[in-house]
């Protein structure tokens, strides 16, 4: 979903900031399922990710906020990346989940230097998402479209009819592509 575009180092901070910039100029609405190109609004947002070479790492990006060309809505983008109205990138979050499997919230809270709520907050919502049976997709449903109107630069849409829900974004839209993102789904989640 980004590719970067600058780094920083704070030493005052210390700490890291990746600078990106989207690779796609699409978002599906979540209205009407349509996608859109049409931006209305941006902001700043900063996350927190992974540490990078142990120093706390954040990734900054421009949020974007679309508006609907056939229902008329503006909707805020959803990433892949980040929970929505997340703070932390989701590998982030999963890295605190497993800490605190194996130690306390509140020891993982002082090691990171995030505030307890926070951790809490994250640890309770993966347990739950952990404990929830996998959902599997009846109906997959396949499109192509060009990032670019006008051009040949077309990618591959895999989502989950029955949730409404894009499922993955492939760079090119050959059969080899859909098979080999296919071969890494289990064999009950292929069936």
């Amino acid at each position: 979903e980004f590719r970067v575009t600058g780094v920083e180092y704070d030493d005052r901070l210390d700490h890291v900031i990746v600078f990106c910039q989207h690779v796609w100029d699409v978002a599906q609405c979540p209205d009407c399922q349509q996608l859109s190109t049409h931006v209305h609004q941006y902001h700043r947002r900063v996350v927190h990710d992974l540490a990078w070479v142990g120093h706390a790492c954040y990734l900054e990006f421009a949020a974007r906020r679309f508006s609907c060309e056939y229902c008329r809505r503006p909707f805020t983008e959803n990433l892949e990346a980040l929970s929505p109205h997340g703070r932390c990138t989701r590998r982030y979050e999963q890295q605190l989940f497993e800490q605190c499997r194996d130690t306390t919230i509140q020891a993982v809270s002082r090691h990171e230097r995030l505030g307890y709520k926070m951790v809490e907050g994250i640890y309770y919502r993966l347990a739950e998402r952990h404990s929830a049976a996998t959902h599997l997709i009846r109906r997959l449903g396949l499109d192509e479209i060009a990032l670019k109107k006008g051009h040949d630069d077309f990618v591959l849409i895999l989502s989950d009819l029955e949730r409404s829900q894009i499922v993955a974004v492939l760079p090119e839209r050959t059969k080899e592509a859909l098979e080999a993102y296919l071969d890494t789904w289990s064999a009950e989640q292929r069936a």
